[in-house]
């Protein structure tokens, strides 16, 4: 049978190499014989003893070597991302605040701040590993942080260009001057109902930087309101976020679920492929820090410890039994599905809504 060829192929024992002998020749086997020979995907070799083989790749990942097994080593962290939200005050009330942070970077009003010594020592940590790491400063309205200029003048001195995730409500010139020091990239989240007055000075702002302009939606009808007011305010630099609100699922099947077409066409690499393998590739290499001092993976998962633990304590957590990271498909539906690596890894969504975002049935077993 086809399953049953298709195993062989895979065996790393047969070496890429399967004789014709060993082939159950029924008509689906012999079709995709056929099918792989047209697209010089397979050869037919002829051979006496010694049978060709081709080595397959072997999937290996390194344990992460870390600092306080060899004192004084500079060995790099699996860390990409920082988030640290400064604070959690904030006057807008809007009506999904405590809703956004769950399923994308966005602001959210919470308890606590963060003091600037706390976040010097956590940059000093980050910079001893000499890696690229972008740091994100997230919130409630940042522009009430208290060390705002300290801070500012903090990260110009350690020469780190941080992100500043920010309401489009709550930009303001003010703002801007406290923060110019650091010269930072804004990404503008930008929330339905629209003010037009905010989003106009919003536009100001970005014009000829590279600020983003990340438009949080709902509905089919917000999706054409941001196609008119990217033009009509000429945003250049602009992304469609998708919010669940809990009453929109239609909306998510129509723009967001996936079905076995989507996954086809989107012809993950081989490397992309062995990284899902083992890690989430939304969630690997991130981490947060709340401004009740808070250290999270994934603000979806548990908590993996507080700022009186170093950071490379907080990442080895989770490197070695964490929640997040290495969160890939290996329960029901996804494990028995045959697009189990070709499938994206598991995305905030899917931790809201406690469902997989696709369409294929769950007649596809397993090879």
């Amino acid at each position: 049978s086809v399953k049953t060829f298709i195993s062989q192929v895979l065996n790393p024992g047969n070496m890429y190499a399967v004789a014709e002998r060993e082939i159950k020749k029924d008509e689906s086997s012999m079709a995709l014989l056929e099918t792989l020979a047209s697209q010089f995907m397979i050869d037919y070799i002829e051979f006496d003893n010694v049978k060709p083989f081709t080595i397959p790749p072997f999937l290996k990942c390194h344990q992460q070597i870390w600092e306080k097994k060899y004192p004084g080593s500079k060995t790099s962290i699996p860390l990409t991302d920082l988030y640290v939200y400064l604070n959690g005050d904030c006057d807008k009330n809007c009506r999904d605040c405590k809703k956004y942070a769950f399923q994308m970077t966005h602001c959210t009003m919470h308890k606590g701040e963060i003091s600037l010594n706390v976040i010097e020592q956590i940059l000093n940590e980050v910079l001893y590993y000499k890696q690229p790491v972008t740091i994100h400063l997230c919130g409630g309205d940042i522009g009430r942080y208290t060390s705002l200029d300290d801070l500012s003048a903090l990260l110009d001195k350690m020469r780190i260009r941080p992100q500043v995730h920010l309401s489009y409500l709550n930009w303001n010139p003010s703002l801007c001057k406290k923060l110019q020091r650091c010269n930072p990239k804004y990404v503008f989240s930008v929330e339905f109902p629209l003010d037009r007055n905010h989003l106009h000075e919003v536009s100001e702002k970005c014009r000829g930087s590279d600020d983003l302009v990340e438009f949080v939606v709902t509905s089919e009808d917000n999706i054409d309101t941001v196609d008119r007011m990217t033009k009509m305010y000429k945003l250049h630099n602009v992304d469609i976020i998708p919010f669940y609100n809990g009453g929109n699922l239609d909306f998510f099947k129509q723009n967001v679920f996936m079905g076995e077409d989507d996954i086809v066409i989107s012809k993950p690499s081989k490397q992309m492929i062995f990284r899902r393998m083992i890690f989430n590739v939304n969630n690997v290499g991130k981490i947060i820090l709340r401004s009740d001092g808070i250290y999270y993976a994934n603000l979806n998962k548990s908590s993996l410890g507080n700022t009186n633990q170093k950071l490379v304590a907080i990442i080895e957590k989770e490197w070695e039994m964490g929640e997040s990271w290495r969160d890939i498909r290996q329960t029901e539906p996804c494990s028995s599905c045959i697009f189990h690596y070709l499938c994206p890894s598991r995305s905030n969504y899917e931790y809201v809504l406690k469902r997989n975002l696709c369409f294929i049935t769950n007649n596809h077993e397993k090879l």
